[in-house]
């Protein structure tokens, strides 16, 4: 305290047995609530000044409360990552005050990066080890921290990027219908020419098949991470999340999902071009439309595009050999003859299309008849899917030919 007069101020204790005044020092003596007067008595030249009160309120010793530091470990960077936000917090007990959470500091022990007072590193552009250590000093109710220190590598080796079309920007892929079979996520790759490892947040809705493809496989919103792992001469690629949503597969959701795949506009370029030399007069526009018909071929494999939707098949491309109807033409034990396809359990609770999936046989593949034949087993699939196979009932004779086949209609 000072006075405007310059002349020294004194002061004075309410209750000695708190706090003891000598002088310009207070000595705390007790606990409780005591005030301090400020006086200064005045001369010659100056009045008596008006004296000031402060109350100072005296409490037992505080028991400090310990906290920890929780320093999350810093992955392997590369020279020319950009500057990056350290991750840590320092939380106390709780025990005696409540629970604080005080800002941490950073600071670089060694190696080539700085860090600045948010706790964001910059790289310098060199390699080598990089170690940084996280403290907190405490306040009045905490004491100060154990610190931590981690260690990072910064790489001579290059980090690759994982590459997303543009519509997938916002994190967000294209709706996607369920079914039974594999499917690469089209237009993903890195930058290094590795694949890409996927992994599924819910493999119930989207699994993963062989690390880099996915199979829909029922309703539902996932989200699908991205990696790419360290090599001879790259890091392991930064992890990239996507969204994708599993819908329900109907004649308008095959529709979108071909029309969204890369491969549609060449795929249809080709067949336009087929139609054009066998109907050179033929309207482009028709030509167009025809393309995505049920009665179509769009990608000239020999099915029609009402087969291969009914069946889960790629209407835009070859399809594995193990997806297409199979005939097993003897088995050791009977020597009868079998068919083997995909179909769904139930399409039109599914699909909201009621496909007929009819197996017939024929001894000179003109006439064909479903007599004489039966379904010998199912297996699931998932996605709505199921596998059956056919049997003929009767054995094939020996010189004697019999051809069996799948059909697929609607009503």
């Amino acid at each position: 305290a000072y006075s405007t007069s310059g002349l020294p101020v004194s002061f004075i204790s309410s209750d000695p047995s708190i706090a003891a005044i000598s002088g310009n020092l207070l000595s705390i003596v007790g606990v409780g609530e005591v005030t301090i007067t400020a006086i200064q008595g005045g001369d010659s030249r100056y009045h008596p000044a008006l004296p000031k009160h402060q109350v100072l309120r005296i409490i037992h010793p505080v028991v400090k409360d310990d906290q920890l530091i929780e320093f999350a470990e810093i992955p392997i960077k590369v020279r020319d990552d950009p500057p990056f936000q350290l991750e840590a917090n320092a939380t106390s007990t709780g025990i005696h005050h409540r629970v604080y959470r005080l800002p941490v500091k950073f600071s670089v022990i060694s190696g080539p990066a700085s860090v600045d007072s948010n706790g964001v590193v910059t790289l310098d552009g060199t390699e080598g080890n990089v170690t940084i250590t996280a403290a907190q000093s405490g306040s009045a109710y905490v004491k100060p921290a154990l610190p931590v220190t981690r260690t990072f590598e910064v790489s001579p080796k290059q980090r690759p990027v994982i590459i997303f079309p543009d519509y997938a920007a916002h994190g967000q892929l294209p709706e996607m219908p369920y079914g039974h079979r594999p499917l690469v996520v089209q237009g993903a790759y890195s930058t290094n020419g590795e694949p890409l490892q996927i992994t599924s947040s819910n493999s119930s809705i989207v699994s993963v098949y062989r690390g880099s493809r996915i199979i829909p496989k029922a309703e539902g919103t996932v989200v699908l991470s991205f990696d790419v792992p360290e090599s001879e001469f790259f890091v392991s690629a930064e992890t990239v999340q996507k969204t994708i949503t599993v819908i329900r597969p109907s004649k308008q959701a095959w529709r979108n999902f071909r029309r969204n795949d890369v491969r549609y506009s060449q795929t249809r370029g080709k067949f336009l071009a087929r139609l054009a030399v066998s109907d050179p007069f033929l309207d482009p526009i028709l030509a167009a439309r025809v393309f995505d018909e049920d009665y179509s071929d769009s990608d000239s494999d020999g099915y029609s595009n009402l087969f291969e939707r009914a069946l889960g098949l790629d209407s835009l491309g070859p399809d594995d050999r193990q997806h297409l109807p199979l005939q097993i033409i003897k088995q050791p034990s009977d020597h009868k003859q079998r068919l083997s396809f995909i179909r769904y359990k139930n399409p039109l609770l599914t699909t909201g299309e009621q496909f007929l999936y009819i197996v017939e046989q024929s001894t000179d593949l003109q006439t064909w008849s479903t007599q004489g034949l039966s379904l010998e087993k199912s297996v699931d699939l998932g996605g709505d899917m199921q596998r059956e196979t056919w049997v003929s009932d009767s054995v094939l004779s020996p010189g004697n030919r019999r051809f069996l086949r799948l059909r697929v209609a609607l009503p």
